[in-house]
């Protein structure tokens, strides 16, 4: 009898933990979308004269994602996923349509049963329109830094995010001697990157 009470005792403070827990473990697959800060910009500098082209432009982006969730307990976990996204990309003057596939791993931290955080790294690599335009010297790989705040509702897992690249899709420097004035040396630079995504993410978990 006491074992039985015993036991009673246990599997009531393990269904109570596992009740509280914001951090399931399992499987989940989602919706993306959110726009790109995207930019090409160009400059020219010599002794005398400084001049500078910066074109922003906000893209939309959208795409998904499945991955898998370990909970440590109700604070703490981690998820590794896959995600593939795209949308169009304004670079030379024109709109050029940009894919990209790769993971990522976060760090999730509950502050309740329904709210909580994330940050994590992540790799994608990029395809299409856009690196077929930049050429030979296009930079297709880009890792980034992912964070952003979580609502659970359910098995409803909604996200306010933001990707984080670390290196420019082009990137081109120049030095020319003006052949009118031996003196004047002319410097010359062009960048073509993501400079962030902002997006909201809609995960089901299992």
């Amino acid at each position: 009898m006491k074992n039985l009470t015993l036991k009673a005792i246990i599997l009531a403070l393990a269904l109570s933990f596992s009740s509280m827990s914001a951090q399931n473990s399992g499987f989940f697959v989602g919706l993306q979308g959110g726009i790109a800060l995207n930019s090409s910009s160009g400059q020219v500098a010599t002794q005398n004269a400084f001049a500078m082209q910066d074109n922003v432009v906000f893209n939309l982006i959208y795409g998904a994602r499945l991955g898998y969730i370990v909970g440590f307990n109700e604070f703490n976990g981690l998820r590794i996923y896959g995600d593939f996204s795209a949308g169009w990309f304004n670079a030379f003057g024109q709109d050029y349509y940009n894919m990209s596939g790769g993971a990522g791993l976060d760090y999730l931290a509950s502050f309740s049963e329904h709210f909580g955080m994330f940050f994590g790294l992540g790799y994608n690599y990029n395809f299409g329109k856009l690196m077929d335009a930049i050429g030979s010297k296009a930079n297709p790989h880009n890792p980034y830094a992912n964070l952003g705040f979580a609502w659970n509702v359910s098995i409803v897992r909604i996200e306010l995010g933001s990707k984080v690249p670390f290196l420019n899709f082009f990137n081109a420097e120049a030095i020319l001697i003006d052949p009118n004035d031996a003196t004047n040396v002319i410097s010359a630079k062009q960048t073509i990157r993501t400079h962030a995504q902002i997006y909201l993410n809609l995960d089901f978990v299992f």
